[in-house]
């Protein structure tokens, strides 16, 4: 009895898992058949997201775009899933990968990420960038420029802050690319 015993576990341990195994297959079919079931409808119900930015968005681009020196571009309400990639664990970029920064200037040359900037303004619309975006940005050393929302704005001090936030390093090439 002592030497069939460890072999009657292992069977019924077996028996367990094949079990498991096929109720899991079942479900796993039967999902996939009601998603295959769903039909699309030949014209989808949609509309344009006009506006699609804000009076006060727009305004600030326009004028930061006019600002930026021409090695560079700015695009509004960029995800942060298309700015950084998970390195590792994936809970933090799963936490902030929808989330949505307001303006993110790139290189023309390669379109690498060289800075953002978070647009804040009084009222609910334009709020500051979350915690969890912030230490991110800081991980993969995105500066972030912090913009208060103005009626107007001056062209020189834009550029201004944004060489400032750039790096000393970075810049010095810039600048003897630029000669």
């Amino acid at each position: 009895m002592d030497k069939v015993l460890p072999y009657l576990i292992l069977v019924l341990f077996l028996a367990l898992a094949v079990g498991a195994f096929f109720v899991i297959r079942f479900f796993d079919k039967k999902r996939v058949k009601r998603h295959k079931s769903l039909k699309v409808e030949d014209k989808p119900k949609l509309s344009l997201n006009i506006p699609y930015l804000n009076s006060q968005e727009v305004k600030f681009l326009s004028a930061f775009q006019n600002a930026l020196p021409a090695d560079f571009v700015a695009f509004p309400r960029v995800p942060m899933g298309n700015v950084v990639k998970p390195n590792g664990s994936m809970i933090m970029f799963n936490e902030i990968k929808d989330q949505v920064l307001d303006v993110c200037v790139f290189m023309k040359k390669n379109m690498q990420p060289v800075l953002i900037v978070d647009l804040v303004s009084s009222d609910s619309a334009l709020k500051k960038l979350d915690d969890n975006l912030v230490r991110s940005l800081n991980a993969v050393n995105l500066p972030i420029l912090s913009i208060h929302a103005q009626p107007e704005y001056n062209k020189v001090e834009l550029l201004n802050k944004f060489l400032d936030q750039l790096d000393p390093i970075y810049m010095a090439q810039l600048r003897k690319n630029l000669k």
